[in-house]
């Protein structure tokens, strides 16, 4: 292999894959002889920052794609016993070259079973998709950031739209087919989980049944986010005779969204398809991603994201959301955080949260001044199910800091920095 700063050139021929099955391996091995595409395929290792492991993945650069001021980026991933080097056989290289797009595929890693093959939607394969991304970016400086797509099916699928609500502020779009989107039920009702062999490295990657480990189950579903999901544009896709993912966990998925969005399109239908890799090829995945951009309008395009001024949103893990960065009270249950802007009055209701901070600069729309975002907001009411400490910062400086128990409100203190505040970012 050859390298290229960075990374390094996979080249045609050369390419040696350990650990694959043989006839995959034969296939790939054939692929890589025979490349249809005229980009470079280039190899990187990054960290994964959960586990602090270093992980592979793959990004294809299109000849001709430096000279391009801002391309967009697609995150495609690879389904259950893929690995970085699926994405080659599935068309997106040719799509790539045709629209000028950079492809990603990180390799998924699980939980409890090593490699990327059965990794179902772990906490591990998150942090591969969020870590290999921000190493591209980092070196990759033309890359669209408002142009970040996610596109997978059966296990990529599942991640796909996993990672879609998890990170609804990072992706443009998301394509997702014949996905797991709520693992209990998947668990239970699912002939190809119970009744094969995958049955056991199943279990062992979740860390047991789901009366065992209902948190494990709950958190890798994308139902248990379905709020989340009205942020983006999410286009999904299954076959109706799917005995692997049956049908009905994409329709239990889209009720529940429906809820949160009236204008969710509906589910794209393959009337009479079973569970394979060729429904809907590259070129249809592209087309319903390539019209979006994650940006909002006006002046608020300095955003990083799309702007809504409520946001009603469910996590797993203490980290950033929009305008949002909550902090867990207790690692084994979800976080809830509702927040709306309305007659002047800055609402919020959380659920098992400890803290939450709050950018009002961001939240009130990027007002001009101080006297512009009073106009707009100039009280707050903040609930919570537990003792609850409540930041509220104006453009990353701090204005007030509350504990809240159950029920807190009051005046937003426009004048200038809370007193309190100032002098413990002296101490600090």
């Amino acid at each position: 292999m050859k390298r290229r700063g960075w990374a390094r050139l996979v080249v045609p021929g050369l390419l040696i894959l350990a650990g694959t099955a043989g006839v995959l391996a034969a296939q790939e091995a054939k692929t890589a002889a025979r490349p249809e595409w005229n980009g470079e395929e280039l190899e990187f290792f990054y960290q994964n920052t959960y586990d602090n492991s270093s992980q592979p993945a793959i990004l294809y650069k299109p000849a001709g794609i430096e000279k391009v001021a801002k391309a967009p980026l697609l995150i495609k991933l690879h389904y259950m016993s893929g690995d970085r080097f699926t994405v080659r056989r599935q068309g997106y290289y040719q799509e790539a070259d045709k629209r000028l797009w950079y492809v990603l595929s990180p390799e998924l890693h699980g939980k409890n079973t090593p490699g990327g093959r059965t990794s179902w939607a772990s906490l591990e394969a998150q942090h591969d998709v969020i870590d290999a991304l921000e190493t591209v970016l980092r070196n990759t400086p033309n890359i669209d950031r408002r142009r970040i797509y996610l596109a997978g099916r059966s296990m990529g699928g599942t991640l796909a739209l996993l990672m879609a609500a998890k990170y609804p502020d990072r992706f443009a779009a998301v394509v997702a087919g014949q996905p797991v989107t709520d693992y209990e039920s998947y668990y239970r009702t699912s002939v190809f989980i119970r009744k094969s062999p995958v049955k056991e490295v199943f279990l062992k990657e979740m860390g047991g049944e789901p009366k065992e480990v209902p948190f494990e189950y709950r958190r890798r579903s994308s139902f248990s986010y379905a709020r989340n999901l009205a942020c983006l544009p999410v286009t999904i896709w299954a076959g109706v005779e799917d005995s692997v993912v049956p049908r009905e966990q994409v329709e239990l998925l889209h009720r529940e969204m429906s809820i949160y969005n009236p204008y969710q399109p509906p589910v794209n239908w393959l009337v009479g398809a079973p569970h394979n890799a060729g429904n809907y090829n590259a070129a249809w995945v592209c087309d319903h991603l390539q019209y979006y951009e994650n940006i909002a309008e006006n002046e608020m395009k300095r955003l990083p994201y799309r702007y809504y001024r409520s946001l009603d949103l469910r996590t797993d893990e203490s980290k950033p959301f929009f305008y949002l960065n909550p902090v867990l009270a207790r690692e084994d249950d979800l976080g809830e955080m509702r927040s709306s802007i309305k007659d002047g009055k800055l609402a919020v209701v959380t659920r098992n949260l400890k803290e939450l901070t709050i950018d009002l600069y961001q939240a009130a729309g990027l007002p001009a001044d101080r006297a512009a975002a009073a106009a707009i907001v100039s009280r707050y009411e903040v609930r919570s199910d537990r003792s609850l400490k409540f930041i509220m910062l104006y453009d990353g400086q701090p204005l007030r800091e509350e504990s809240v128990v159950n029920l807190k409100s009051g005046e937003i203190p426009w004048g200038g920095e809370d007193p309190g505040l100032r002098n413990n970012r002296i101490k600090q």
